[in-house]
This record gives C-alpha cells, structure tokens and sequence, in this order.
C-alpha cells in the first residue's frame, strides 16, 4: 500500500487539525521560524497555514513557502482572507465544516491515507515509516537547538504523541526520567506526564531496592490487552492509570546509562503486538536521543539564563547604594537564583572575624552571630579564598555548634567568597534541600557568578556609606561650628555657605541666592569701598560689620595632585567679645587710672587734712562726708561693673516668673526720696499690664528699670518724671519720660556704649561711671527685649524699655553653660 499523505500544518490546536490527524500524517509545526528547516527536509504534498495563528504575518508566510518550494500546494485557513489576498492554492473557512478540507486534500492523493495495521503492512514497511517520521522529529529537535527561544517543550510533546501516533499506532505517550541518584522518577522534562500514572510509577519505583529500580528502568513491558484477566501487577496499575487497554513501556538509554522510559499507550486492546515492540525500541531509541539533545539545550539555555539573571541582579543591586539593602538584596537573589530556602552573609571585620549581617528565609544564624578567624564554613571560606559545599551540615567535623543545632537535617549549605581587589569582603552562603549533585554543581556555579558583582556592589555600598558618613560629620561641624564657613571656586565665586554664613550675611541685608557665583572680592568691595581687595590670596582679613560685629576671615585654598588652586575656604570667625575685652581692658585701666584715682585722691587728702589740729567741727564733718562721698563713688563705679558682667552671663536656666508692676512700683518708690528732695514730682501710672507673670531676672530688671528712673531724676533739675508702664503687642513697655537736660544729638547713637559719658559744661558735675545704660540694654537684650531713647536739649528725655511678655529669653553668648575640665594636674612641669 502506498505511504500517506504528508501533511506539514503550521498553526496550534483546532477541531481541522484533530479531523486531519485521523485521515493524514500530520506535521504539526508551532513556530513560523522553524518552518524554513522542515522545508528543507521533508518531502510534503501540502502546507496547511492557520492565519488566525500565523496573525498579519500570513501573507509574507506565504510568498516565502511559494518561493521556496512552489511545487508545495498551500492551503489557508481563514474566515476573512481570500485568494487575491494570498497567493494560496485555497482559502477555506478556519471554523468551516471538516469536509471541505479533507476533500480538498484527498484531492491530491487519492489512495487511502490512512496507514495500514500492523497485520496488514510487513514489520519493514512500517520501520519505514517510523524512520521517516523519527528523522522529522529529529530535525525539529535540532532546529529547536539552533533557535531556543522558537519552540517549546509542548511543542515537542505533540511531536512526540504525532510520531507514536503515525509510527506505533499509540493514543499517547509518557516520559519518565529517573533522577541522577536513581532516588525518584519524575516529569523532569516538564512534558505534561498524566498525575495519575506518575503517581502508579512513582509508588512502585520507591517500593524496590536499589538493584530492583535498576532492573525496573530496563524492563521492556507489552501488555497486548489489558482486561479483568490481566494479573494485577505494577504493569497493569500503570495501564489502567492511563484508562490504557493495550500498554508497552520501553527503556531510555544515554551512553549505556538508564535515565527513565517511555510509555506508549492505546484505547483499543490488541493494538500492540511483537512488531509495535520492534518500532517502540527504535523510538525508545530517539526519544533518548531527543532528551539528550534537550538536556543540552535546557542546560544552554539555563546557563544563558542564569548569565542574564545575574546580569540583571546586578544591574539592581548596583542601583542601590545603602549597605543594608544591598546585603538583603544580594541574599535574596541568591537563594531565588538557586532555588534555595534561606541564605546569609557575612562580612568580615577588622579583627578577622565575620559577622552576619543579612538574612533572608529560614534562619539558622541570627543576625550579628559572629564567626570566629577560621570557624565554620564562613571562616574557612575567608581562608581558604575558595567555595566550598557542605552536605548534612550536623555530621560535619568543622560543625559549628550554634548553626548545626538549628539547620534542618539533609540541607545542603553552599558557600563563597565574596572577594574584590584581593580581599575578601565577606562570604555568601545559600542553604536548599533535597538538591541533586548536577544540580547542586549548577547552583554552586551560578554563586560564583553572582559573587563578583555583589562583592563589587558590597565594597561600592561601604564606600558610599563611608562617603554619606563623612559628608554628615563635615555637615555637622558646619552646621553646628560657631564660625561663618564660605567655600568658594578657583575664581573666588561663592559656592557654599554654612548656617552662621548665611545669619551673618542676612544681617548685612545679604541672602545666599543673591551671592551665590559672586566673587568674594566683588562683595567686600561693597561692603567696604576703600579697603578692598582684589583676589582671596591674603590668608587673613579683618572685618569690622559694626553692628553685625567684627570678625577675622582666615583664607586657605585647596589645591588639585599638581598643584592648581581649585577651591578656597574661608572661616569667619567672630572675634567681637575679644575686641569688647580688649575695649573693656582698656577702659578699666581708664576707670583705675581715672575715675578711681580722683575719688581715691580726694579721699585722701581730706584724711591727711583730718589730721590737722586746728579744724573745727564743721569742717572736719564736711571733710568726713567728702570722704563718704568718695567711697560711695568707688563702691558704685565697682558695682556698676559687676552688675553689667553679670548681667551678660546670666541665660535661661536661672530665669524665674516675676511680677513686672509690682517690680516696677517698687523701683518708683526706691527713687520718690531723692526725687523730693530735688523739688521733682516723681509719678508712676499703669495703662495696662501684662496679662501673667514675666520670666527673666527679677533683680536684674529692677536694677535696669531704677537705673533709668535715677538717671532721671539726676538729669532733671526742675520739673517732673513720669513713669508709665503698659502693652504694645507682645512687649510689656515700660517709659521714663523727664523734663531734664536732654541729650546732644550728636551723642544719641552712643548713650548706650560702655563707660560713655555725654560731654557737657552742664552735666560735667554730675557724677556717673558711664555704665549705667550699658547696663540697662545688656539686660534688655539678655531678656529678649530693647531699649530706646528720644530726646531734646532743654526740653527732655524719653527712655523705653520693651521686655517680651512671652519667654524669650536668650542665651548668653556665646555659650551660656560651659563644662569646663581642669586637666592641668595632667600636664608634667618642667622640672617634673
């Protein structure tokens, strides 16, 4: 009988491919790509081409086959395309009635298709055939090889099922692989083996002895029907799991190795016979050769895959540059990598030890254990630079205690090093169960691989980390250093300014965003048109900002490895309470050698005229109170000074609430006595108060508000002082008005400046230190408030003093609490 009709069908599952395998021999091709190889070595009447699946590609599809072989009949299936659309021989309906198919392609071959039994065609014919049809499916596998990605094992599966339909007249077929420790048989291929006989298999190849599973993979099985006569034996519990009446399962060899069977299974009882033996061992024989292949090229693919998949893991633990993420990321990849169910990693510290410092899954080491120089499998690893597998961890000698009582028996710890540079950074370990020895190989090898990367994006993460360290520190001390930071480019433009920077410069009237890419010079030029400087080469300026304060700028620049200036930092530090010292120093020398040798000398001689025999009574009593008068001046000049230092040390923590009209009542009625006797009318009056207590320096206060009010009343010769107090908005307000002297408005700006005295023939006998109001703005400042004066010569003055009544009180500066530490007993004398 002539061979059937040879089909090759390029499309997926549908009801025409079902009808045509029945009638055909069936090539049934599922990737486009692999079309143009099948071409090349089959000999086939017709293409049937399914464009529902080929999709917009059909038509090219079919001007390429028309070139390449145009002696092929095609066939289109689709239920919109027509003949002028496609150069078909036929454009049927994809969804049409069968019968229009296969009358179309019973047209082309008139002889029955349909392959003879195996009682009606010789044993040689049909060694024939399955020659034919197993050198097609050899050819599919190896274009599979060529082209991976073109074709999956499904695919190969329906081959498989088409050859042993064609061939060995089998509904169906299974392959079952043993695994390399002869262990289990399993679906290893991933071919879609039915549950049911898996499980048939599987029970029976646990219940044998290690010789027995052996002898159980070669055995060759024909059950030629199976009925309620059959014995019932693991033959028949295997076919009747696949619903088979007729069953033959034939051995898969490799290089003399038994890797698993094939089984071949019909619905019909009797179908196979001695022959379908003969032709089963021969396609035993190729599906051995189709797994080979397969391995192979699962094994390509799987390590092309795990190149990518590494590649990819680190590319995203690059993009992270924070150490604990890192670690936790780098773990995590590496047990999905493997397979794995919990890994680790430690780094190793300065004192050689390793401590973990990630861990993902199931733990056996808590995170911070330490490995001691050398112990367990992370210290040897750190040693010994090489990776290192540890099966059934508990048994082993170099064991770690803590770690073997918590890793579960029959895990599997894989470990390397992590090394970059030369140096080994730490050691990544991967714990799995149940895992074979080629696939323990493969997972060891895939760490490896990944441990470049992560000890690269470990020892990148440390440096970042080291980095973002010292930026915080220098930030710290910028934010945090008393003096004004400015760093400038080669060119002197301000690139940077610390916080102190920028409130010295906001007191100037001067924001970062207006300055920022100025030249230093350009700015001091401003500031100071007469004095200014041309680069920032001078080491060191002196800037006197009058209010502001006065500071020193020291310069200094930062040079490139050749020499090449390409940054300067310039520190300004405030040197305004040294200048006051110096002023103060120099203004107590003034006080000693002036404002207390007059007193003291006055005092002194009107002792030595004490001693003249022929005073009266009346004169020694006016030489008594000069005298008097001359201590009470020295002592006040002394007080007045330790009043103002205390006045600029004292801060917050010692403030306490006070009552601020009671305070103020009280400092009127100090001064009423003096006042009366001048002949002034001294009056006090209290628009408004404050609605609670003010915190502050009650004494302190008092002292400021009698000072203002004395001061009156010794400027005022005739007339009234007026005292009032009220609120104006957050500040409680207190005015000294008088109908005094007044002050020159020449010496206004200065009434407030230490030891200032006004220099008038008027006032040139009133005696004073020129502390007093000094005082008075040193406490107003220190409690959060100010102090002001108007004034008129001849008409009078206006003193107001604004104390907050909210807690405003402001550190002393510089700093109001200092620790200080006396650590001289620990610095030797010369001659100790």
């Amino acid at each position: 009988m002539r061979e059937p009709l040879t089909i090759l069908w390029l499309g997926g599952d549908c009801t025409l491919l079902d009808v045509a395998w029945q009638h055909f021999d069936i090539i049934n091709i599922r990737a486009s790509s692999l079309l143009p190889r099948v071409l090349d070595g089959t000999v086939a009447a017709c293409l049937v081409v399914d464009c529902e699946w080929s999709g917009d590609g059909s038509a090219a599809l079919v001007n390429h086959v028309r070139e390449q072989a145009p002696e092929m009949a095609i066939v289109a299936l689709s239920d919109g395309a027509t003949l002028q659309d496609l150069r078909a021989d036929a454009v049927l309906p994809r969804n049409g009635p069968p019968g229009a198919l296969l009358d179309w392609l019973t047209h082309l071959e008139p002889a029955d298709p349909r392959p003879a039994s195996s009682d009606e065609a010789p044993p040689d014919a049909r060694l024939a055939v399955l020659e034919k049809r197993l050198a097609h499916l050899e050819g599919l596998l190896q274009t599979a090889l060529n082209v991976p990605s073109s074709i999956h094992e499904s695919n190969i599966l329906a081959d498989l099922r088409h050859v042993a339909r064609v061939a060995v007249d089998a509904d169906n077929i299974a392959v079952l692989l043993a695994n390399p420790d002869y262990g289990d048989v399993s679906d290893a291929l991933h071919l879609g083996v039915p549950p049911d006989y898996l499980a048939a298999c599987q029970t029976t190849f646990q219940s044998l002895s290690a010789d027995q599973r052996l002898l159980y993979l070669g055995d060759e099985v024909l059950l030629r029907a199976v009925t309620a006569d059959t014995p019932n034996n693991a033959h028949k519990r295997e076919a009747e799991a696949m619903s088979a009446r007729s069953y033959m399962r034939l051995p898969l060899i490799i290089d003399h190795q038994l890797i698993g069977f094939v089984g071949l299974f019909s619905n019909e009882p009797g179908r196979f016979d001695g022959g379908h033996l003969q032709l089963g061992r021969l396609f035993a024989a190729q599906v051995a050769t189709a797994v080979r292949n397969l391995r192979l090229s699962f094994r390509l693919n799987r390590a092309e895959q795990r190149q990518k998949a590494v590649g990819e893991v680190a590319r995203l633990i690059a993009e992270d540059l924070t150490v604990d993420r890192v670690l936790t990321r780098i773990v995590a990849e590496a047990v999905r990598l493997v397979g794995g169910k919990a890994g680790s990693v430690a780094l190793v510290q300065p004192d050689r030890s390793l401590n973990v410092s990630a861990m993902i899954g199931q733990a056996y080491v808590p995170l911070g254990f330490r490995y001691a120089p050398g112990q367990g499998m992370a210290g040897m690893i750190v040693l010994s630079r090489q990776p290192m597998v540890v099966r059934d961890y508990a048994q082993w000698e170099n064991a770690v205690p803590e770690v073997a009582r918590v890793l579960p028996p029959g895990a599997t710890l894989f470990g390397v090093p992590l090394s970059y540079r030369d140096r080994v950074l730490g050691v990544l370990q991967v714990m799995a169960f149940n895992m074979a020895e080629e696939d323990a190989i493969e997972a060891q090898e895939t760490l490896m691989l990944l441990a470049p990367q992560a000890a690269i994006a470990i020892s990148k993460a440390q440096l970042h980390e080291t980095v973002r360290q010292e930026r915080q520190q220098l930030r710290a001390i910028l934010d945090h250093t008393a003096a004004g930071v400015i760093v400038c480019d080669e060119e002197g433009r301000v690139q940077l300014l610390n916080p102190e920077a920028r409130r010295i410069l906001s007191r100037l009237g001067m924001e970062y965003e207006s300055i920022h890419g100025r030249r230093v010079p350009d700015l001091l030029r401003e500031v100071a048109p007469d004095q200014a400087i041309a680069s920032l080469d001078v080491p060191i300026i002196e800037l006197d900002l009058g209010p502001v304060g006065e500071f020193m700028l020291h310069i200094a620049h930062i040079t490139t490895p050749t020499g090449e200036i390409e940054r300067y930092v310039a520190v300004a530090q405030d040197i305004s309470q040294l200048r006051r010292l110096d002023r103060m120093k120099s203004d107590l020398i003034h006080i000693l050698s002036h404002d207390l040798r007059n007193p003291l000398g006055l005092a002194r001689g009107s002792i030595d005229l004490l001693d003249e025999p022929d005073l009266d009574a009346e004169q020694r009593q006016q030489l008594t109170g000069m005298i008097v008068n001359s201590l009470e001046r020295m002592e006040q000049l002394i007080q007045d000074v330790s009043d103002l230092e205390m006045a600029e040390s004292l801060g917050h923590e010692t403030a306490q609430p006070y009552q601020l009209p009671a305070l103020v009542q009280r400092m009127v009625l100090r001064n009423l006595p003096k006042a009366e006797r001048q002949g002034l009318d001294l009056s006090y009056d209290e628009i408004e108060v404050p609605p609670w207590p003010l915190t502050g320096h009650a004494i302190l206060v008092g002292q400021a508000v009698d000072n203002l009010v004395s001061n009156a009343i010794k400027y005022t010769r005739v007339g009234t002082v007026d005292v009032t107090l009220t609120v104006e908005g957050d500040f409680a307000v207190v005015r000294v008005k008088d109908t005094g002297v007044g002050i020159p408005e020449d010496s206004l700006p200065y009434v407030f400046d230490q030891f200032y005295r006004v220099h008038d023939e008027r006032t040139r006998n009133i005696p004073g230190t020129g502390l007093g109001l000094s005082l008075v703005q040193t406490i107003a400042r220190t409690h959060g408030g100010w102090v002001t004066v108007r004034s008129q010569l001849d008409v009078g003055s206006e003193f107001t003093l604004a104390l907050p009544i909210a807690e405003r009180m402001q550190q002393a500066s510089p700093v109001n609490k200092i620790t200080r530490l006396d650590l001289s007993d620990l610095v030797k004398s010369p001659g100790g």
